[in-house]
């Protein structure tokens, strides 16, 4: 006599935690954990023409600028007679051809601020043992 068994096989299903939200395999709405892993895949980190460092972003003037050197590029004509450089983008996964700007930049970089800011909400959250959404 010819006849089908099932068989079940215990699985074990292994997810990661969130430290903050303490959600598996996801986070809460809100959760800060979240917004900082969200904010950092937009920091940019292109090598620098002028010293081969991968520290330029887009700085809060809108131009580009180095984290290290401080030397500032734009993608527009603001300086028609300037050594042109290419930047390779990988968040807009593009190559942007840029001309280098007089003087230095102030290293005004919104997006590590908040980055820093959001750090420093769940490091207080983690030391009070509560979960902070915002």
């Amino acid at each position: 006599m010819s006849g089908l068994s099932l068989r079940c096989k215990p699985r074990l299903y292994l997810g990661l935690r969130c430290s903050v939200c303490q959600q598996i395999d996801g986070h809460e709405d809100g959760c800060l954990q979240f917004q900082l892993d969200q904010l950092q895949a937009r920091i940019r980190h292109i090598e620098c023409p002028k010293c081969g460092k991968g520290e330029v972003d887009i700085n809060g003037e809108d131009f580009f600028e180095c984290r290290s050197c401080h030397a500032r590029y734009s993608s527009s004509n603001w300086n028609p007679g300037g050594e042109k450089f290419i930047l390779n983008d990988p968040l807009s996964d593009d190559l942007v051809v840029v001309v280098i700007l007089e003087g230095k930049g102030n290293g005004d970089f919104p997006l590590d601020k908040t980055v820093a800011e959001v750090s420093k909400k769940i490091r207080l959250s983690k030391k009070s043992g509560g979960r902070k959404k915002s």
